[in-house]
């Protein structure tokens, strides 16, 4: 069972981030509400998946029959939030977006492997088994010495006669987390702070391009949130105002995602 553990899971974070400082696309309130959706249910699949992996290979070293059954149950939630994951992509892609170089956002599905027709029907067909077990065992559609659950083997999943190769499932999570990831990038640069608000670049001076969410300018000082009510990111500031003036932060965010939207300039107060 592949590693996905290289993937971003912290997306949804990414983006609410850049939905409020009004970076991130689509250029549309549907496909803003779409693309929402997507990032949220890829984000999830890739947990669901790496939680599975973890308690298969839990189960290999160390026996115990519990965390098979957790393998089990992540698993099953892992194919469905992947069902759910197509299905937006593919409402994207009908929206009809395009990137700034002119190219579709989302390519045809003769393109685009995890919109092709054989993928959807192979994921689907093990989806509507996950969804119907219950109802198939009570009526006793399915062979009494089944598992009540899907079958986790070392190479691929198995229920009824529905069967995907794990290798197969985590090229498809990496492909839906490429347009996840394009859907929830963005940048800050942030210049060094002054009480006019005015830039103020010389040799030393404390500013970083940031990425995201995650990255820290460094240097003394204490923590900060970059605009009230956002606790998405914090860094350090370093102290450089001996009169106790208030400072100002002058930040640029940039949208270095799928779209073409422009930019925006604010000032934050320490």
């Amino acid at each position: 069972m592949p590693s996905l553990s290289n993937l971003e899971t912290s997306l949804r974070g990414k983006r609410v981030l850049g939905r409020i400082m009004g970076v991130l696309g689509p250029p549309s309130a549907r496909g803003l509400q779409i693309a929402d959706g997507f990032v949220r249910l890829v984000e999830r699949t890739i947990i669901e998946y790496e939680n599975s992996r973890r308690d298969l290979l839990s189960f290999s070293s160390k026996g115990t029959i519990e965390n098979y059954f957790r393998a089990q149950d992540h698993f099953e939630t892992c194919l469905q939030l992947l069902h759910r994951s197509i299905l937006y992509l593919d409402r994207l892609r009908l929206l009809g977006f395009r990137q700034a170089d002119g190219k579709a956002f989302v390519p045809r599905p003769r393109d685009l492997q995890i919109l092709s027709e054989n993928v959807r029907y192979r994921v689907r067909k093990i989806r509507d088994a996950i969804e119907h077990l219950d109802k198939d065992i009570i009526d006793g559609k399915i062979p009494e010495d089944a598992e009540v659950a899907i079958h986790l083997g070392w190479q691929s999943a198995k229920l009824v006669d529905a069967e995907i190769r794990h290798e197969e499932i985590s090229g498809w999570i990496v492909q839906l987390h490429n347009f996840a990831v394009l859907l929830s990038k963005f940048e800050l640069i942030v210049g060094c702070p002054s009480t006019d608000g005015k830039k103020k670049r010389k040799k030393g001076d404390v500013h970083q391009i940031m990425k995201y969410n995650r990255t820290y300018i460094y240097g003394a000082g204490r923590s900060f949130g970059i605009i009230d009510g956002l606790r998405l990111w914090q860094g350090k500031i370093k102290r450089c105002n001996p009169n106790n003036e208030p400072l100002l932060y002058p930040i640029k965010i940039k949208n270095v995602g799928a779209f073409p939207i422009g930019g925006r300039e604010l000032l934050l107060q320490d």
